[in-house]
């Protein structure tokens, strides 16, 4: 074989392409007014390289098999795909856009959503390497002697996951030869520098010990030495048969047995590119500004002439998007950080709080800058996480853990089934980010209750706004037992009072005519149970929503149409339901839920155990569904969620003969 070499005309238009890419990415992201652009920015020569090494080495195969695992840098894979016509430039101005293949993290299409047709799912973090060790072993299976190549992008955050440690000793044991993971090695996470939540040590070292050869480039923005690096590990050359000489400077070779899988670390700068987000972790998920947008367009060559473009494109779309469906006021992720910092100012020394990155967006960073040595970030690494919970609740310890529902459930439930469930030991468990978000499938939920309440004694709750949030939260961690809490991201309108009083188990009622909340507890309460219908509703902004259809339709029809707060969706208020069940017979159940296992699911199984059968219930959104990007606006209405879509639903089942 041929030793490696590199076209000079090629390398400068490769150039040309890695910032035209920049360029894109940086429209993306300011037109959206959101994303990932640091991230995106650190990876686009790893892209450039693959793209490339692939179309010389198989040019009659079409696009390789990637797996971009750090699927909240999508903006970069798309910034490519308009650089070589395989996706409409205009496309890049629906970058995080309701029904736009441009989705938050890379994703093909569904049934329901758009996507990237011939990409791989991608996010949650430490998933990619398992996709493309079966990718892998499908090609070998294709055709043993001679493997496709496939690849997959990994950031060094990801490396804190088990799940990666798992991929990386099996794919070497079954000797993958034709898997090359390519290490965006930015140094930093959501939080901050990688070292700081979790370091994971000298990477060259960690995958040789696991069978890897490991290439080392020291300048991860070289395409050069990423194309020799790529040409090394496609052939397999023994070290020794190398003229050492024609090593790109910077390129450092640990090599182990031709027949196991490479690796390339390389060294990269998050925001490369653009000097203002360059190691500025701000940008890791923030947009810029109007000012620093100008700076970067700058520095980048964007002329005047561009640069007016896209400030019509952001206007435009800021017009399109301009749904605002509800008012701003508290975010109910703020709550439960806030009620744990006045219960640990109060002295309980109790409490202690795990946080699986993201603390900045859980908000257990202000309890960490209080309380430092009460605080620890475990890094990605949540089922590890669920099981420390555990060892601290046997051991007489309070614990919380936060972090994102998806993250904080889904990654963890044999922990939970395991450690947890049975034994019923004091903990809460805060799921925030519970809504419809921008970032799209990968972070938003649609089974978390039906998971929660499926385990043994669970109690799950989900309050209606901050101030119930806070509330709850002290109350759980008040009450026995292990608690599920799920919040949403966004602010949200409050309907309830700065102090309302909460018990868990306990669920309040909205009578349309006085316009005010009660519950069983109190005088007076069964008397002013609606009559028409009830919306039994949980979370926000959805019982806000119930509230002001209510409110319309009692001014608008004359409808008396209650509403039942089920913060509680586990155990169920089985004498409020009761009594609800027996003054109104329609009901409507409004979740950001599937229809299977959650509030819906809930009470069917309640009315089967009363023997009821002459209520009639329906549930919004009506059918399943999967999450998308758009802002949460949209996407509310267009699941069907908002005060429009449950007002017309009450009228269509309350009015029909």
């Amino acid at each position: 074989m041929e030793q490696f070499k590199m076209n000079g005309d090629k390398l400068e238009k490769l150039k040309l392409l890695a910032k035209s890419m920049r360029k894109n990415i940086l429209r993306q992201v300011f037109v959206a007014n959101s994303g990932h652009a640091g991230g995106a920015l650190s990876m686009v020569e790893l892209l450039v390289s693959i793209f490339e090494h692939h179309a010389t080495y198989y040019p009659e195969m079409g696009l390789p098999p990637v797996v971009i695992s750090k699927g909240h840098a999508a903006a970069c894979l798309y910034a490519w795909l308009v650089e070589q016509g395989r996706q409409p430039r205009e496309e890049l101005d629906k970058y995080r856009m309701l029904g736009s293949p441009f989705q938050g993290h890379v994703k093909p299409p569904t049934n329901e959503t758009p996507g990237i047709p011939g990409f791989y799912p991608s996010g949650s973090l430490t998933h990619g390497l398992s996709l493309a060790s079966g990718t892998a072993i499908a090609k070998r299976l294709d055709n043993p002697e001679n493997p496709l190549p496939v690849f997959c992008i990994l950031s060094d955050t990801e490396m804190q996951g088990g799940q990666i440690w798992e991929a990386t000793k099996q794919i070497a044991f079954h000797e993958l030869s034709h898997l090359t993971v390519l290490c965006d090695d930015n140094g930093f996470g959501n939080d901050c520098e990688t070292s700081k939540t979790l370091d994971v040590g000298n990477l060259v070292d960690c995958w040789s010990s696991c069978g890897w050869n490991v290439i080392t480039v020291d300048d991860g923005h070289d395409v050069e030495a990423l194309l020799f690096s790529l040409w090394w590990a496609k052939f397999h050359r023994d070290e020794p048969s190398l003229d050492r000489r024609l090593i790109p400077s910077g390129v450092h070779l640990k090599m182990i047995s031709q027949k196991r899988p490479t690796i390339i670390v390389a060294r990269t700068i998050k925001g490369k590119g653009i000097s203002l987000m360059e190691n500025n972790n701000h940008f890791h998920g923030a947009p810029p500004d109007k000012e620093q947008f100008m700076e970067a367009c700058r520095e980048l060559g964007i002329g005047d002439e561009e640069k007016d473009e896209i400030f019509r494109e952001r206007e435009k779309r800021a017009r399109e998007e301009s749904l605002k469906l509800f008012p701003r006021e508290k975010a109910p992720r703020a709550a439960p950080a806030e009620a744990i910092l006045e219960l640990m100012r109060e002295g309980d020394d109790r409490l202690v709080v795990i946080a699986p990155e993201l603390a900045i967006s859980t908000r257990a960073s202000k309890i960490r800058e209080a309380f430092p040595e009460r605080v620890y970030n475990f890094g990605v690494q949540e089922p590890h996480a669920m099981d420390a919970v555990a060892g601290l609740a046997f051991s007489g310890k309070t614990p919380i853990i936060m972090t994102f529902t998806n993250f904080v459930l889904l990654r963890t439930v044999d922990q939970i089934f395991q450690n947890i469930a049975p034994f019923g030991k004091n903990m809460l468990i805060v799921g925030t980010q519970d809504g419809l978000l921008q970032d799209g499938m990968s972070a938003t939920p649609y089974n978390h209750y039906a998971i929660a309440r499926s385990f043994y004694n669970s109690i799950v709750l989900a309050p209606a706004d901050y101030n119930e949030a806070k509330a709850l939260t002290r109350e759980a961690l008040l009450t026995p037992g292990y608690k599920f809490l799920f919040v949403a991201r966004e602010e949200m309108p409050l309907v309830f009072e700065e102090n309302v009083r909460c018990k868990i188990g306990i669920n309040k009622t909205w009578d349309p005519r006085t316009e005010k909340w009660q519950d069983r507890t109190e005088t007076g309460w069964l008397a002013n149970l609606s009559k028409d219908a009830n919306i039994i509703v949980a979370g926000s902004p959805y019982t806000w929503f119930a509230i002001e259809a209510a409110k319309d339709l009692y001014k608008t029809h004359a409808l008396d149409v209650g509403v039942i707060n089920l913060s509680t969706i586990k155990p169920l208020d089985k004498e409020t339901l009761r009594a609800v069940f027996h003054t109104a017979r329609k009901l409507l159940v409004v979740e950001k839920h599937s229809p299977y296992g959650g509030i819906y699911s809930a009470i069917c199984e309640y009315i089967q155990d009363e023997r009821t059968t002459d209520l009639e219930i329906s549930h919004l959104p009506e059918k399943e569904w999967v999450g998308q990007s758009g802002t949460p606006d949209m996407l509310m209405r267009h699941y069907g969620l908002d005060k429009e879509s449950i007002k017309k639903f009450i009228l269509e089942k309350v009015l029909e003969k």
